[in-house]
């Protein structure tokens, strides 16, 4: 047995293989969740994680799973991965990066003739991205318990469903629900993940240790008024669905404000029969607001359907609902950060602590077991463009760290 090493040149291959898979004309990626490009890099992943002798099954959400057994059968496995599905038109490095770097850790380990205590399981998440489907974390939520059994039959633009995209990838929509895992399923779960923000890059540092996620509530709402000519209908008898979901979008705004470290955002925002001489008669938007602080982010919520209501009532309007969703706020588990903290400083690697405003797949693994996060850092702050980089000492940093974190918990968690 010998002392476990990290290829940094195996890491960047892996990340440079996955970034042909989906090539998009405009020179990043597209391979969204659910698709055929999605499942080719699925495929490449099993091919890699054969190579280690490692044994693949997949579940009815469609994530898949390569464990490496450990001298103790009886005790659950030690769980790393992220995903492989990108934003249309996004980068190499967002959850692939994840991937590449469980891949290593396992690598190292399976070299050195090391054998873990726990087994270890490497998990590549299905449609971890906002999908055509209009959903996200697809994959991780179906582990979670928290996917709905009416999200299965949401429609892409071309009116293919979930049930019908997730068999084209191999997953069974009517067993959806034996993929759930529970307490005591998993030891603890690690990802790595880039960081997509500015920290990182103006500190200097190579990676952060991931202290908390924010939740994440979003819905979609239709505002109805009345179309009209806009010449003919004058200013005291409009009905304007636009001006009406401005000042919703402006309530947004306000109100995420009032709350230190909240954001809320308006991005959607669909008129119709959007022409330059009708009054607009009704509006569709999205909004989402994000917070690591849960009394915030419900008392946040419930203050914004307060003036939505109030906006449309004044404004003789209606408001109708469509969809809602809630990713629950999740924190890193205390023996997992301390093992994290140690891997760094034993590496004598410098490591910034972070929230992390963006979702993850690990913010549902924490509905089950232990969880820690890395991240990266991001070039330029840049994520989900083509421009999208992590520099190869923060990747070779961050494995070094996943691996001494995955020994320190072998060792110290039943």
């Amino acid at each position: 047995m010998t002392e476990p090493t990290i290829s940094i040149d195996r890491m960047l291959s892996g990340v440079e293989a996955l970034g042909r898979i989906g090539a998009d004309p405009r020179g990043g990626l597209s391979r969204l969740g659910l698709s055929p490009q999605e499942q080719v890099a699925h495929e490449w992943f099993k091919q890699e994680a054969s190579r280690l002798g490692a044994r693949l099954r997949s579940d009815a959400a469609g994530n898949l799973f390569a464990r490496i057994d450990g001298e103790r059968p009886d005790l659950p496995p030690l769980m790393t991965g992220s995903h492989l599905d990108t934003v249309p038109n996004g980068g190499k490095y967002d959850g692939a990066a994840g991937v590449v770097i469980a891949l290593e850790v396992a690598r190292a380990l399976t070299e050195s003739g090391q054998t873990l205590r726990h087994p270890l399981e490497l998990v590549v998440f299905r449609a971890e991205e906002p999908s055509p489907f209009g959903m996200s974390t697809f994959g991780s939520r179906a582990l979670a318990g928290r996917l709905r059994p009416e999200e299965l039959d949401a429609l892409d633009a071309r009116g293919k469903t979930v049930r019908e995209a997730l068999r084209s990838v191999g997953g069974d929509p009517d067993r959806i629900g034996e993929a759930r895992m529970k307490a005591g399923d998993a030891a603890a779960y690690l990802e790595v993940h880039n960081e997509q923000g500015p920290h990182l890059e103006r500190a200097g540092l190579p990676i952060a240790v991931v202290t908390e996620i924010a939740g994440i509530k979003r819905a979609r709402w239709r505002v109805l008024g009345e179309p009209n000519h806009s010449g003919t209908t004058a200013m005291a008898d409009r009905r304007d669905a636009l001006i009406g979901a401005a000042e919703i979008a402006l309530a947004v705004e306000r109100l995420a404000k009032a709350y230190d470290g909240a954001v809320g955002t308006v991005g959607v925002l669909e008129v119709h029969p959007n022409a330059a001489n009708i009054v607009p008669g009704a509006v569709d938007l999205c909004w989402e607001i994000r917070s690591c602080a849960p009394a915030d982010l419900t008392a946040l919520e419930r203050q914004l359907d307060e003036a939505a209501r109030a906006i449309v009532a004044r404004r003789g309007l209606r408001l109708e609902e469509s969809t809602r969703s809630n990713s629950q706020t999740a924190g890193a588990d205390a023996a997992v950060l301390a093992a994290l903290r140690a891997a760094c400083d034993a590496a004598g690697v410098e490591a910034l602590e972070l929230r992390s405003m963006a979702g993850h797949d690990a913010s549902h693994m924490a509905a089950f077991t232990k969880i820690g996060m890395l991240f990266l850092r991001s070039t330029g702050a840049k994520s989900h463009v083509p421009e999208e980089h992590s520099p190869p000492e923060s990747l070779a940093a961050a494995a070094s760290v996943m691996l001494d974190a995955v020994l320190r918990l072998d060792r110290d968690l039943e």
